[in-house]
């Protein structure tokens, strides 16, 4: 959860800072952004109990794992075209 957390956390700010500059309201997408963050943090351990009371706790972490590489890369697939405009911008 570590290692997918250190992935995705740092892709999603700079990702919804680009965004918010191009739709020039930095501060609104950060900031629902954060809103989303805190969300996932009330939610994530309510699943995650559920899981451990009808499975085990090892399924509660391989559960996370595997949302945390799913979501690592649907992101890298969803932001491709934002990749190819740094890459344009920085040449």
């Amino acid at each position: 959860m570590g290692i997918g957390g250190g992935f995705l956390d740092p892709a999603t700010t700079a990702m919804s800072a680009i965004i918010g500059k191009d739709f020039k309201s930095i501060g609104t997408v950060m900031s629902i952004l954060d809103m989303g963050q805190s969300l996932g943090m009330f939610v994530g351990p309510l699943i995650a109990g559920l899981i451990m009371d009808y499975a085990d706790l090892n399924s509660a972490f391989l559960f996370s794992g595997v949302a945390f590489c799913i979501l690592l890369a649907a992101g890298m697939i969803l932001t491709g075209k934002y990749r190819m405009i740094e890459l344009r911008i920085k040449l």
